[in-house]
């Protein structure tokens, strides 16, 4: 749950004065202080920028100031109009950033979100080719954690995929489908069994997922030239495996 509220740009101490909030109702900062064993000075100025973050509110009675925590309802329908208002601006944010090829797009993602932050990525659109290796293994582990059923979705999207992992990816049931097997085409090679990333290689981008000690790291780079050299080395080890 701390983890989520991190994500969300709140601090430890933040996060421990809007739990303890929920809980009290409304509050001093000297009961607040009390309870989360933080100076009232610095509890000032933490629940002033919790008010901007609008996690927090604030009213006066009797010329003393109480504190109260925002519902956690309201805080989800304040993102869900946030992420709306920024859909509606990012057809105009790409076109900037496609005006501007010459450089380079690389975004690090880390935590159990990296790997729906990439699924997304890839699933924004339909009807093209994605390249993908890796270890099998890493799949499974990935599964665990993605709210996207990630083989059901590319048939939903009509993207088509040329697949190389170890031969454990053959136990799976899924790719014995019809619908699946119309819009894949894999290759094995045992060498991948070990390997701790999991490459993508699709729309001018390269994405490279990997797993250390439970932890997730996503990387995607928007490169033109990134893009076909990575493409060229698949297709070569496509082409060598028999």
């Amino acid at each position: 749950m701390k983890e989520i509220l991190k994500e969300l740009g709140l601090t430890e101490k933040e996060i421990n004065v809007y739990l303890k909030l929920l809980k009290l109702g409304e509050a001093s900062t000297q009961q607040i202080s009390k309870e989360t064993g933080i100076n009232r000075i610095s509890l000032y100025d933490m629940l002033n920028l919790l008010i901007k973050k609008r996690f927090v509110g604030c009213v006066v009675k009797n010329n003393i100031k109480t504190y109260f925590a925002i519902s956690p309802k309201n805080i989800l329908e304040q993102l869900e109009e946030k992420r709306t208002k920024f859909k509606s601006i990012l057809p105009k944010l790409e076109e900037l950033q496609k005006n501007n090829s010459k450089h380079s797009v690389v975004q690090i993602f880390e935590g159990e979100r990296a790997i729906d932050i990439l699924n997304e990525n890839i699933f924004k659109d339909k009807n093209f080719e994605l390249l993908s290796y890796g270890s099998y293994s890493l799949i499974k582990e990935i599964q665990k954690y993605t709210t996207i059923n990630y083989m059901k979705k590319r048939i939903e999207n009509n993207i088509n995929a040329k697949v190389i992992s170890d031969n454990k990816l053959l136990d799976n049931p899924f790719i014995k489908k019809d619908e699946y097997k119309i819009i894949t085409e894999i290759k094995v090679n045992s060498d991948l069994n070990n390997m701790k990333t999991w490459h993508y290689i699709y729309k001018n981008k390269y994405a490279i997922l990997s797993i250390k000690e439970n932890s997730f790291s996503v990387i995607i780079i928007e490169d033109k030239e990134i893009f076909e050299s990575q493409k060229k080395i698949f297709e070569t080890m496509w082409k060598n495996i028999k």
